[in-house]
């Protein structure tokens, strides 16, 4: 399995993933200064430094991510606005080697296209993880979004995170992707580690994106922290199992239904990525489970799963899981073999 990954501006992150040659499939970015149209935080530094990084990295494709959830609908109305980002989207393409776009709001890539279709009709129109393709009425539904944009259509497919653990559904998407685009690869996200079906996803996408507008103050995580995946977890640790991460141990299962394995996590800093990419490269991780995964990783100091304690059917064990957890009880022997709480250290 390839790996994408995020490129952040750290020299000897950026040298070990020039080191993996072909393994290295793409990279992701965002791009400070545009803020407003990112799923995460503000990226923060100077744009030279990304700009610099990507010259390290010759013929990796590389993606511009413009992910965030939503806009105010005047921004979509204001041409000028979408003509300037479209300028400077081209200026990257040429400038930087820019391939396309990933995108979760579908009226910003609307508004793109037509403002500046030229522009547009030369990059490729990336759906987010965040679009959830998760069966094939769902893909054509995205795809066709994409095919009436004005942008080209993506030369991969990244399909929603709860499909690496229903293997029937995931094989039917992956078969309906490569029918509609035979040359596209087929994503999975590997590390992303949230709750499974996550019922609180779309508020928190909204949340960060209101965030990032200047609408609120940065109370995301103490939200989810009271309130809503991260309460979860501690509440209920078998939800650490059922999270539809895929471990590095686990990724040659994928072969075949898959070509590549998407690693999420820009925002932790340069070592927890080449840890992460290390492992899924590897294919094996000694330690914390938490702390090779995204989103529940702010639990890592409190909640331990031992990585090597799971059994080596596990994803056999964890596809059959309808998280029906009151009913099933399967999770119980895992986690007295598996998992401890860490003392709170002040």
């Amino acid at each position: 399995m390839k790996i994408e990954a995020p490129l952040v501006p750290d020299a000897t992150y950026v040298s070990e993933l020039r080191a993996l040659g072909d393994m290295l499939d793409s990279v992701h970015f965002a791009l400070p200064g545009l803020g407003a149209f990112d799923a995460r935080q503000h990226a923060k530094g100077d744009r030279k430094d990304i700009l610099d990084v990507l010259q390290d990295l010759p013929g990796v494709p590389r993606y511009l991510l413009l992910n965030g959830r939503m806009l105010p609908p005047e921004r979509y109305l204001d041409r000028h606005a979408m003509r300037e980002l479209a300028q400077e989207l081209d200026t990257l393409r040429t400038e930087a080697g820019l391939v396309g776009i990933v995108v979760a709001d579908f009226h910003l890539l609307r508004a793109l296209g037509a403002a500046a279709p030229g522009i547009c009709s030369k990059l490729e129109a990336v759906p987010s993880v965040n679009a959830m393709i998760d069966s094939p009425a769902r893909l054509n539904a995205v795809l066709n979004a994409v095919k009436g944009s004005g942008f080209a259509m993506p030369s991969r497919v990244i399909l929603d995170r709860s499909l690496n653990r229903d293997f029937t559904m995931l094989e039917r998407t992956s078969k309906a992707a490569r029918k509609r685009l035979p040359a596209a690869e087929i994503v999975l996200l590997a590390n992303e580690g949230c709750l499974p079906q996550c019922p609180y996803k779309g508020a928190h996408n909204a949340h960060v994106a209101m965030v990032n507008l200047g609408l609120c103050e940065e109370r995301t995580h103490e939200a989810n922290r009271e309130f809503a995946c991260l309460k979860a977890f501690v509440n209920n640790p078998a939800m650490l199992l059922a999270s539809p991460y895929i471990r590095p141990e686990d990724a040659a299962h994928y072969e075949g239904v898959a070509d590549v394995l998407k690693v999420c996590g820009r925002t932790r800093g340069p070592e927890f990525l080449r840890r992460v990419v290390r492992g899924y490269v590897d294919e094996q991780w000694e330690g914390n489970l938490l702390e090779m995964l995204d989103a529940v990783g702010d639990a890592s100091h409190l909640l331990h799963v031992e990585n090597k304690s799971l059994p080596s059917d596990f994803l056999n064990k964890m596809t059959s899981c309808d998280q029906d957890c009151d009913r099933c009880g399967a999770c119980t022997p895992l986690l007295e073999r598996a998992f401890r709480r860490l003392p709170v250290r002040l």
